[in-house]
């Protein structure tokens, strides 16, 4: 490659590694798909926000793919993976610019992005919105609670007694006045109670009168008609108090009752009844009821006027007002008289109808209560009772406050459910017992779990797994404390084979005493979070083990570099010596030729002489022909050498491969011995040999290798020479020792000399770059420490050392290799 190409191609590569750093620094998932839908870049947070796995995925992959397995883990909800996978498929390939939302199973919300690009293809942005939408859920949440707040303030403006019960018959909203009309049951009357509880503690207390003497039989008939309201009826209690209750059914299921203390009007009819036969409403009792002719407007309760009516012109004390049927005259003509007065909201036509169909139920006997809406917004209860002797009672309340706080109750009550019931969290309660009293019915709906399951208990009956002891007692810790608690994360036993990750928060209430009243939250399903997080913590893991493995890469790069520039070097030095050697073994084989050519020449010559000087002559063409074939067999020596040295230092691409490693040694233990022989011509040293055949083939790089052994040898040879020229004894013989064995899946090569051996000192700096303990210009300080790179950070094997000073010095290396069986069957081979 020439240097233009190389720095365009270094260039290239720059700004790919800039390019792909920016892109992984990016908070937003970034993916850009070709014409033909397939994935040409995309960053990593692409992948965590749609939870895609690391090791899974990489540029070429189809859309297709990706889309398949998001739907084949439940992605996309229930339905046909391949419906789900085809018409996404359809609607990409229109590469259309869009935008939405869209929420993974783990309720991570993802805003989705994309915008076709030139020439096909397109590039879509991922951003996880979660906790907007959660601050945007917190705020509908605050705004359920002011709204609450709200209704319970409006309800303790109404006199009367009011309860809220849901469709599981539980008590969810009441006033404190529902406890002043019932003071006997004012510890059972709280949120999460039962109807069922609280009616039992009344029978039980012996609060209401009929309950004393019918006991079981009265506690049956009001379950029943609770359950199944049929309007207002009136309750005795054994304090002399009349409790009249109204009792009806919501949309939902659930049950709002009434409850207002009539004594005063039980005692007032008490004193108008000893008056009976002389009020303005009297008839004689028959089939067909009618008027007395005598019968006159007596008497009216002040509160007729107060509703309102207006009819004081009209009715007078004694006067007679109709000759004919003056009593149905006189009901027929208030009737019109207040119709008159516009207090009816009904056409003019149809007002004669309107009042004789009253006429016609007042003279039937009994009117359960009927609203009446006037014109002016008012509403009053109307009803008519017939009394033993035949007359009739009617009765009018202005229930108009009692109906507007009902209708505000039932509004604030669908805020409040179509709040719980829009939200993915949800909403429970606790008392100061630290008992649940209230769950919204999404946390049953995810759970599975009944609202009895839950009612009643505490977070540890059914809390049953958390990621830390410590943090669970933490918890229980706070609970107790009456402290504020945040995302605290546990997990629920369903029953139904598995568990529900929930995150709950929560904050103190008090009552108005200022006493401690429970716990008020909300919760959260969290359970694809903790398992999202199990696997980013894999993939975290993973990944850690890839960047690993790329240092390793990088390190045998660069170690791979200093190598090669060593090889360079002695190629060059090679190549410089096998130049004039070529000449020396040419000219060599030359001259042995042409000296025999001059002897024959030269025989007619030599038979003339004296035989003591022909002798001398062919002493000396014998000795001059030994010479030039010595120098040709030194020469053909030096060849293989200076041969050895170039191919163990050819440039290469330094791939592994199996190679015989006890032919590399006896290779590698001839060329240093001749190198060094070749610096000393008097240097000479025991060579001992202890190759094990099993040893075999191992995969490595050779020529790297080939390094490591020379630089061993060398150092040994050195060692060895060292000592014997400090104070040798006369016995001593220079030794070199090399060994090979096969140890668990590895080769162990030992090397060992007899030479001066090393220092303790010494020893932990022998692997450290530019180290050396040989003198100026003897040496560089990098052989060991590129051999240790090449055994450990190329081949993945180890490199240690054993010496003991002034005796001997063995450093073992061991390269992973192959399984037994195949080495030995190559062995055998």
């Amino acid at each position: 490659m020439s240097g233009w190409a190389q720095n365009q191609h270094d260039d290239l590569v720059r700004k790919a590694a800039i390019l792909e750093l920016t892109l992984d620094a990016m908070e937003q998932g970034i993916s850009v798909f070709d014409a033909d839908l397939n994935v040409v870049v995309f960053n990593r947070r692409f992948l965590e926000i749609l939870g895609l796995p690391i090791d899974r995925f990489r540029p070429g992959d189809s859309f297709e793919k990706m889309i398949r397995f998001n739907a084949e883990r439940g992605d996309y909800g229930p339905g046909d993976v391949a419906e789900q996978v085809r018409s996404r498929v359809d609607l990409a390939r229109r590469f259309e610019a869009h935008c939405f939302e869209r929420t993974r199973p783990d309720g991570t919300v993802i805003e989705v992005r994309g915008a076709p690009v030139h020439g096909g293809g397109f590039l879509t942005t991922y951003t996880d919105i979660t906790e907007r939408k959660h601050n945007e859920r917190q705020s509908l949440q605050e705004a359920l609670n002011a709204a609450r707040g709200q209704l319970e303030a409006t309800l303790e403006t109404v006199s009367a007694g009011i309860g809220l019960y849901d469709r599981d018959d539980r008590l969810v909203l009441f006033n404190s006045h529902y406890r002043e009309v019932y003071p006997g049951l004012a510890d059972v009357i709280r949120v999460g109670a039962p109807f069922e509880l609280i009616l039992r503690t009344a029978a039980d207390r012996g609060i209401v009168a009929d309950a004393v003497s019918r006991g079981e039989a009265w506690f049956k008939e009001r379950l029943a008609r609770h359950r199944n309201p049929s309007g207002p009826f009136q309750q005795l209690q054994v304090d002399g108090r009349w409790i009249q209750i109204d009792e009806r059914q919501t949309v939902d299921g659930g049950i709002v009752a009434v409850f207002t203390d009539v004594s005063k009007l039980k005692q007032r009819q008490r004193r108008i009844w000893p008056l009976r036969s002389v009020t303005r409403m009297r008839c004689w009792p028959s089939s067909t009821p009618s008027w007395t002719p005598s019968s006159t407007a007596s008497c009216f309760s002040g509160r007729t006027f107060e509703c309102g009516w207006q009819i004081a012109p009209l009715v007078r004390c004694g006067t007679s007002l109709m000759n004919s049927s003056p009593v149905t005259r006189k009901c027929g003509e208030l009737m019109e008289f207040v119709g008159g007065l516009g207090l009816y909201p009904l056409p003019a036509d149809e007002l004669q109808d309107y009042i004789q169909q009253r006429l016609d139920a007042i003279r039937q006997g009994n009117i359960a209560p009927v609203d009446l809406r006037m014109s002016d917004g008012r509403v009053v209860e109307y009803q008519c009772k017939s009394l033993p002797d035949g007359g009739r009672m009617v009765t009018y309340f202005d229930i108009t406050a009692y109906r507007q706080t009902e209708e505000a109750l039932k509004q604030s009550e669908r805020r409040f459910k179509d709040f719980t019931s829009s939200s993915s969290d949800w909403i429970w309660e606790m008392g100061p017992d630290l008992r649940f009293t209230f769950v919204s019915e999404r946390m049953l709906a995810i759970t599975k779990l009944r609202p009895a399951d839950v009612i009643g208990k505490t977070r540890e009956e059914f809390g049953r797994e958390c990621r830390s002891d410590a943090a669970w007692r933490q918890h229980m810790d706070d609970l107790r404390a009456h402290r504020p608690f945040k995302n605290f994360r546990y997990a629920i036993n369903t029953g139904h084979g598995g568990a529900v990750w929930i995150s709950v928060s929560g904050l103190p209430i008090e009552t108005a005493e200022g006493d401690f009243g429970g716990y008020r939250g909300t919760a959260s399903d969290v359970t694809d979070e903790v398992r999202r997080e199990g696997e980013l913590r894999e993939a975290k893991d993973r990944a850690e083990q890839a960047l690993i493995a790329l240092k390793q890469v990088q390190t045998n790069l660069v170690h791979a570099e200093k190598l090669a520039l060593l090889g360079q070097l002695v190629a060059g030095i090679a190549h410089e010596i096998k130049n004039p050697l070529n000449f020396v073994n040419n000219f060599a084989s030359l001259s042995v030729e042409l000296l025999s050519e001059m002897k024959d020449q030269l025989q007619v010559g030599l038979a003339s002489l004296r035989a003591d000087k022909r002798a001398e002559v062919d002493d000396l063409f014998a000795t001059l022909a030994g010479n030039l074939r010595r120098i040709r067999e030194h020469g053909n020596r030096a060849d293989g050498i200076v041969k050895s040295m170039l191919a163990h230092s050819r440039e290469g691409p330094g791939e592994k491969r199996p190679a015989d490693i006890n032919a590399l040694i006896e290779e590698s233990l001839s060329l240093a011995y001749h190198g060094a022989r070749a610096h000393d011509p008097d240097f000479n040293a025991v060579l001992e040999r202890d190759l094990d055949p099993a040893a075999g083939r191992v995969d490595m790089v050779p020529q790297d290798i080939s390094r490591v052994l020379l630089n061993l040898f060398s150092n040994g040879f050195h060692a060895t020479q060292e000592r014997l020229e400090q104070d040798a004894a006369a016995n001593y013989r220079p030794t070199l020792r090399v060994s090979t064995r096969r140890v668990d899946h590895a080769v162990e090569i030992r090397v060992r000399d007899n030479g001066t051996g090393i220092e303790a000192d010494v020893i932990k700096k022998i692997f450290t770059p530019f180290f050396t303990t040989k003198p100026a210009g003897k040496g560089t300080g990098l052989g060991l420490s590129l051999s240790y790179d090449i055994v450990v950070h190329q081949h993945g094997g180890t490199f240690d050392v054993d010496t003991l000073p002034g005796d001997y010095a063995e450093f073992t290396v061991r390269l992973p290799c192959a399984g037994t069986a195949e080495t030995a069957a190559e062995a055998g081979q």
